[in-house]
C-alpha cells in the first residue's frame, strides 16, 4: 500500500502523461506544449518528493509497476514524436526544395568554376617579357 502523499504525487504524474497523450492525438501544437510543460513541472516535483520516500516505499512492487508503465508511455510518446518529426521534415523537403542544389551552368557548392576547379597559380611564369 502506498502512502497518501506518494499516491497523490504519482497520480499527478500519471494524469499529466495521459493528458499529453490526448494532446498528441489532438495534434494542436499549443496544447502539446502546454501539457508537456505541466508534465515537466509535475515530474520535477515528483522527483524531489521521491528523494524523501522511505526505502520500504521505494521497494513497493505496486510503485515499481506504475513507474514502469509511466516510463513505457513516455518512451512510446517520444518515439511517436520522432516519427512525426521525420514525416514533417520529409514533407517540408518536398514542398520547399533545398536552396543548395547545384546549378547546371555555374559554380556549385564546391566553388568550382565552369571548367571544373578553382584556378591555382603554379609559379612557373613569373616574368613576362614583351
Amino acid at each position: 500500500m502506498l502512502t497518501d502523499h506518494l499516491e497523490s504525487a504519482l497520480c499527478q504524474v500519471e494524469q499529466r502523461v495521459a493528458a499529453l497523450s490526448q494532446a498528441l492525438v489532438g495534434g494542436e501544437p499549443s496544447d502539446v506544449e502546454a501539457t508537456s510543460d505541466q508534465l515537466r513541472a509535475v515530474s520535477l516535483a515528483f522527483s524531489e518528493f521521491f528523494k524523501g520516500v522511505s526505502a520500504a516505499d521505494r521497494l513497493n512492487p505496486q510503485l515499481a509497476q506504475r513507474l514502469h508503465r509511466v516510463s513505457g508511455l513516455l518512451a512510446s510518446q517520444r518515439q511517436g514524436l520522432a516519427r512525426h518529426a521525420v514525416t514533417a521534415q520529409r514533407a517540408l523537403s518536398i514542398l520547399v526544395p533545398a536552396a543548395t542544389r547545384a546549378s547546371t551552368y555555374g559554380p556549385g557548392q564546391s566553388g568550382a568554376g565552369v571548367y571544373g576547379g578553382k584556378v591555382k597559380q603554379t609559379g612557373a611564369f613569373t616574368v613576362l617579357a614583351a
